[in-house]
């Protein structure tokens, strides 16, 4: 495919920013736009055609009991089994938000735990240096 230059002015900060992720991401400044550009082009493709984007912070994040995250996957599982019964076509990706709940409450290990925090304060405070 033949391939054309794109030359934007951006803040600093945006540069600096997806520097940072280029560097976590192992990807060229190049591949690491051309990724940007083909994502949104295809979150603008989904909107447009009535979808939505979800955005499922890590649960890890929150306090809570593992009383409190028996129940969240209890009730998640019913609702996902519910939905699936009245129309299997149309789940609303329940059941991969039940696997992903399930994998960050139960099943990740203290050192997977300990990477997520510490890549969660390492890009806050990596991405906020231009505000």
């Amino acid at each position: 495919m033949a391939k054309k230059v794109l030359s934007v002015r951006v803040d600093e900060s945006v540069m600096d920013t997806m520097s940072y992720f280029c560097g976590v991401s192992e990807m060229s400044q190049a591949d690491f736009v051309t990724a940007a550009i083909t994502d949104k082009c295809e979150k603008v493709q989904l909107l447009r055609c009535g979808g939505v984007e979800a955005s499922l912070p890590n649960p890890q994040n929150f306090s809570y009991t593992d009383d409190q995250a028996a129940q969240i996957i209890e009730i998640l599982s019913d609702t996902a089994n519910k939905i699936t019964k009245i129309c299997p076509s149309l789940d609303f990706g329940m059941n991969e938000i039940v696997a992903f709940a399930t994998q960050r409450l139960f099943k990740d290990s203290d050192e997977q735990r300990k990477k997520f925090n510490a890549n969660l304060y390492n890009d806050l405070e990596n991405t906020r240096k231009g505000e």
